[in-house]
């Protein structure tokens, strides 16, 4: 796995670009009926971008924005069984995520109230050549969308009392 992130203040507010990419190609032998065979990519290959921005106004007042994108590739589900089995088994599953959210939060001792509202899209396409359904190679896309609000309250009149209250509502489709 690799990771680069840069972080730079820019008046009030604060930036930070992460992008990471994972690699789980392998490619290693295992003997089958005294026979080695050659394998690959049984794991997952992923890239993730992000830029995240806080602004501080005032002291207890901070908005944020985040927008998020993961893109993921999952090898074969199938467990090897013998080499021809190996030779197509090919399928795979690919996610696209995209996340987008916003919010502010008011703290000040003994008092907090946080909102936040999120767009989140999730592609998933899976591809398996070795299944046939009316003649074709199984190839299915599904979509998947989720909004959402979410708000909390903390209030802390002494140091042993405490009330939380929070919401949190989400439409998927």
């Amino acid at each position: 796995r690799a990771a680069v992130s840069l972080d730079v203040p820019i008046g009030y507010s604060k930036q930070l670009v992460t992008f990471s990419h994972a690699n789980g190609l392998n490619q290693y032998k295992t003997k089958s009926n005294g026979q080695w065979v050659a394998l690959r990519n049984r794991d997952f290959r992923q890239n993730h971008v992000s830029w995240k921005s806080v602004v501080e106004f005032a002291a207890n007042w901070k908005f944020f924005w985040r927008i998020s994108h993961l893109k993921k590739t999952i090898g074969s589900p199938r467990p090897f069984t013998n080499v021809s089995s190996e030779q197509t088994n090919l399928a795979r599953m690919r996610q696209d995520n995209t996340l987008a959210y916003g919010g502010f939060r008011y703290q000040k001792p003994g008092l907090e109230f946080y909102f936040t509202s999120y767009l989140r899209n999730e592609w998933m396409d899976y591809y398996d050549p070795a299944v046939s359904i009316n003649q074709q190679p199984l190839h299915s896309l599904h979509f998947n969308q989720e909004k959402g609000l979410q708000g909390r309250f903390h209030y802390s009149p002494r140091q042993r009392l405490l009330f939380k209250s929070g919401v949190e509502f989400a439409k998927q489709a």
